[in-house]
């Protein structure tokens, strides 16, 4: 299989994944969400939310979806997120009811997988530049309440990973509440971008300071690790 050949093959799959795994019943509280997995049709993931918001600006951008009906999902889904989608400080819950758009049992709410749904929003409203997207999508960034998730701890900013107020609910180990730190390189990058539209110049540079750099060594070279 030649480079483009396989290139194709693979847009087509992740296509057919976030058709086959994407509530797109109009009339459903749950529109335009994603689940996490096939195998689990009920459970949608919000991170999988923002990745299809991505897949259909490729999808209109490479002539597999028209741009009506690549509009028509986004308004949907960004419609759903703002209205229905259960929400604390603005960050999502991790794991929605695909059909309800309710919060899965006692899941957190993540500041990871919000991050990652909004790069999906962000990526849609860059791309088809619609007025409604881009009022929801601005609408879904200003309510993030980004200082409600800062704290110092040993003597650095830092931000706080999860939010979870039932007793016994996931990652709750102690009282219900804000859960664990980024104190690591990680994932959560993306976060920092996205803090700092919103938050002082001082407060987005300190949380990008205030993480660990552990050195690791690849090849002779050294990496930050984690």
């Amino acid at each position: 299989m030649d480079e483009a050949t396989l290139f194709d093959y693979e847009i087509e799959g992740a296509l057919a994944f976030f058709r086959a795994g994407t509530n797109l019943d109009p009339a459903s509280p749950g529109y335009g969400l994603t689940v996490d997995a096939i195998h689990r049709p009920r459970i949608a993931s919000i991170a999988s939310v923002g990745f299809a918001l991505s897949a259909w600006v490729i999808a209109v951008e490479r002539g597999r979806m028209s741009r009506a009906e690549g509009l028509a999902i986004t308004r949907g889904t960004l419609r759903t997120l703002y209205e229905r989608v259960p929400h604390q400080y603005g960050f999502f819950a991790h794991f929605l009811d695909r059909y309800t758009a309710t919060r899965w049992q006692q899941c957190e709410y993540s500041t990871i997988d919000t991050g990652l749904c909004l790069n999906g929003v962000l990526t849609a409203a860059a791309y088809f530049r619609d007025a409604e997207i881009d009022e929801l999508a601005m609408r879904l960034l200003d309510r993030i309440d980004w200082a409600a998730f800062i704290t110092e701890r040993n003597g650095q900013t830092v931000l706080r990973m999860s939010y979870n107020p039932d007793a016994g609910g996931d990652y709750v180990t102690g009282t219900p509440g804000f859960i664990s730190y980024w104190d690591m390189a990680a994932e959560q990058k993306l976060l920092y971008l996205q803090a700092a539209l919103c938050v002082p110049a001082s407060t987005a540079r300190a949380l990008y300071r205030g993480f660990r750099r552990d050195i690791g060594v690849y090849q002779g070279q050294p990496v930050i690790s984690r």
